[in-house]
């Protein structure tokens, strides 16, 4: 599969979409329910970082529809969502579907998330 869903941390506050060459919205929809599935198991806030490598090649028509898709069965714990690396035209059809800030790669994700309390309060509830 070209796209591989793992949490980015061992505290499961952030879960990781790792995009690599070609694939398909059939792809793209198994791995949405399955990142959906893992943070809905937890009871905390859950950031997603989309991980687009320098090679992944984003399918042609329909993506409206998928986005729409993953927008409508999100779960309610979670909080921001990052789209680091990857071409301009990519992470602009991700950033314009998504609920979605910008980074340039995945370290730099990684950064924006570990500040998220203090850069955007409202997204940031404890576990209760």
């Amino acid at each position: 599969m070209s796209i591989n869903v793992t949490w980015d941390n061992d505290n499961r506050t952030a879960i990781r979409l790792d995009f690599n060459g070609q694939w398909n919205w059939e792809e793209y929809d198994d791995a949405i329910d399955s990142a959906y599935f893992m943070i809905a198991e937890v009871g905390h806030k859950v950031d997603i970082i989309t991980n687009l490598s320098g090679d992944a090649i984003l399918p042609g028509d329909e993506s409206l529809r998928h986005f729409q898709r993953a927008l409508r069965q999100i779960p309610s714990n979670v909080g921001l969502t990052v789209t680091s690396g990857g071409n301009s035209f990519s992470r602009k059809v991700f950033s314009s579907f998504q609920r979605t800030l910008l980074a340039g790669s995945l370290g730099e994700a990684r950064a924006i998330l570990a500040n998220r309390p203090q850069l955007y309060p409202d997204t940031y509830l404890a576990a209760s």
